[in-house]
């Protein structure tokens, strides 16, 4: 991954089975207002196309790696964590889309205030056809009238302690903090990203801007849908509250 100019920021991007959205994906992160960043996108042992698609990008800012064995999404992006080079980083699905002055946006007000571990915002919801259907709404995720404001999504430890507050897509925090914290837990099948938050915040201050920062795809056959059919999203719930309350004891006692 040698390059000249080291890039301000890493996009991190694991893809499985993901050819019908996946060049979406790649182009909104081609398209930012902000040039220096690398694209770092894990194949994790796709059946489809995406692997191919993926190699038909000649951008020297985009790293492609695959994977012999599905290890999940979780490992994919602890892997990417370790090659990260950017000051500041963000973890983004492949179904999804960034609108294209994120990355700018975000990385300036981490400049700003260095006490910042991660900065967040709206987001709109997409269909299937990359058709905007209304706000992203937490945490019921609810679809709404295209009209309807953004809901208060200003950050407080309560509403972050009791669900997800913010959306994956809308972050970037620093690489610093991830160092800190440690990446994702690859024991939890969904609501990784809210652990993850959640140990962020415990360490540092977190800033919302008031903007929608990328279109969420409502996707019957993303991970985030399939986790919920199941009873995944409760037991990691009470898994990610478990630990959580740990973490406070031992603090207590320090």
């Amino acid at each position: 991954m040698a390059n000249d100019i080291k890039p301000r920021v890493t996009v991190i991007m694991s893809a499985y089975n993901a050819e019908r959205f996946v060049a979406e994906a790649i182009e909104s992160v081609l398209n930012q207002t902000m040039k220096n960043f690398e694209l770092i996108v894990i194949n994790d042992n796709s059946k489809d196309k995406t692997g191919k698609i993926c190699k038909n990008y000649k951008d020297k800012r985009i790293h492609y790696f695959e994977h012999k064995y599905n290890k999940g999404k979780n490992h994919a992006v602890n892997f990417a964590f370790k090659r990260a080079r950017g000051k500041y980083a963000c973890i983004f699905d492949a179904d999804d889309v960034m609108v294209n002055y994120k990355l700018e946006a975000s990385s300036k007000l981490l400049d700003k205030h260095p006490e910042v571990g991660l900065v967040y915002g709206d987001a709109w919801i997409i269909d299937e056809a990359s058709e905007i259907t209304g706000p992203l709404s937490f945490p019921s995720r609810a679809k709404k009238n295209i009209d309807d404001k953004f809901p208060d999504l200003k950050f407080s430890m309560a509403k972050l302690c009791k669900g997800a507050l913010f959306s994956q897509g809308s972050t970037l925090f620093r690489m610093e903090a991830i160092k800190k914290v440690g990446g994702l837990d690859e024991k939890l099948k969904v609501a990784e990203d809210w652990d993850l938050w959640i140990r962020i915040a415990e360490k540092y201050t977190l800033y919302y801007m008031p903007v929608p920062m990328y279109l969420y795809r409502i996707n019957p056959k993303g991970l985030l849908s399939q986790a919920l059919k199941g009873k995944f999203h409760e037991k990691s719930k009470k898994f990610v509250l478990k630990k959580m309350q740990e973490r406070a004891r031992k603090a207590k006692k320090c």
